[in-house]
């Protein structure tokens, strides 16, 4: 089970979950490369919620409002927890196709 702040997800899963590093390139004026990074990398993780109804839907509109204005805390299956926001990007929702089983739902949070 995932947990998003109150909203729990019985099927929902993080599919991948990687380090962010950030960080830019810059050329001298000699043609050489410089790299400058960011002090700290963040964590991005890659969300699946299987079987959703519309019930999952409508949180997930609500989880896009909250995040407009606060953070969420993401739970992991571990206990384990992150302070993160939504990226800015399209949420899928999928049917899952000829069953009455739901949707498969899909996003990206990444940590703060």
């Amino acid at each position: 089970m995932l947990k998003i702040n109150d909203h729990e997800f019985p099927y929902g899963l993080i599919v991948n979950q990687g380090l962010n590093v950030h960080g830019s390139v810059h050329t001298t004026a000699d043609g050489g490369k410089r790299l400058q990074y960011a002090l700290n990398e963040k964590m991005i993780f890659s969300i699946v919620i299987n079987y959703a109804t519309d019930l999952e839907w409508q949180k997930i509109l609500l989880l896009i409002n909250e995040n407009k204005e606060y953070d969420s805390i993401l739970i992991d299956h571990e206990g384990k927890e992150w302070k993160t926001r939504l990226l800015p990007e399209t949420i899928s929702k999928t049917a899952i196709v000829g069953t009455n089983l739901g949707y498969t739902i899909s996003f990206n949070l990444i940590e703060v």
